[in-house]
């Protein structure tokens, strides 16, 4: 019979609603919950998916524009987009150049405004 240190075997053992009871390794709890959070989309930043059009990205998190977008700034890039804010969110866009990088942002609300751009060069 092999012996394991205590601290490296967890098992949990858990209580339904209806009084089932149910034995899990702490492993197997941290993929069920992570997955979870995931599927709920309950991280307050996280990956939202690919977006083809900016005023269609309005949830919290950070979306990736691979190639063509619309209702942005530019027609074409790679790279990521960020939402953030409550009732008035604000988009940043990074679209790549050869000598740097520049950054756009918007505020959505019921009448997009504009976007406004910032020009960063490579020090």
């Amino acid at each position: 019979m092999q012996k394991y240190p205590l601290e490296k075997v967890v098992l949990i053992i858990l209580q339904s609603q209806r009084g089932e009871a149910f034995l899990l390794h702490k492993f197997a709890l941290k993929s069920e919950l992570g997955g979870l959070f995931t599927n709920l989309k309950l991280f307050p930043f996280m990956y939202r998916g690919r977006v083809s059009d900016a005023n269609l990205a309005v949830d919290n998190g950070w979306y990736e524009i691979f190639g063509d977008i619309s209702n942005a700034p530019f027609t074409q890039s790679w790279g990521p987009l960020f939402v953030i804010g409550n009732s008035y969110k604000v988009q940043f866009a990074f679209y790549s150049v050869s000598d740097g990088f520049k950054l756009y942002v918007r505020q959505l609300n019921h009448a997009n405004f504009g976007w406004a751009k910032i020009d960063l060069t490579q020090v």
